[in-house]
């Protein structure tokens, strides 16, 4: 669909990905199609997997987290255990030397 006016195509592709970013984002970005989202969101009855908190504490939809090495879906988390989980698999290494070298004082 081709636009003249910038400014019309950009409203137009924020009301598309408004409306379809759920479907979008899952079945593109994580091997997670919106069924099986949806599956998974009834299943965790609209909580994060880690801390519980219901998606309606939130303003953001619970997030598809996902194995990197593997790509393996794993569950729904609310926007902190997700970062907060991406942090520590990205730094565990890091972390568990501290522990360990705080503890050994």
């Amino acid at each position: 669909m081709a636009f003249k006016d910038p400014e019309v195509r950009k409203e137009y592709l924020r009301i598309y990905m408004q409306k379809n970013r759920r479907r979008y984002k899952h079945k593109h970005g994580y091997d997670c199609s919106a069924e099986q989202y949806n599956k998974m969101f009834q299943e965790q009855e609209g909580c994060c997997a880690i801390c519980g908190a219901h998606q309606s504490e939130s303003k953001r939809q619970l997030a598809v987290d996902h194995n990197h090495e593997t790509g393996k879906v794993r569950a729904l988390l609310c926007m902190t255990c997700n970062t907060q989980l991406g942090i520590y698999e990205k730094y565990k290494e890091t972390f568990k030397n501290y522990l360990l070298e705080k503890d050994s004082l």
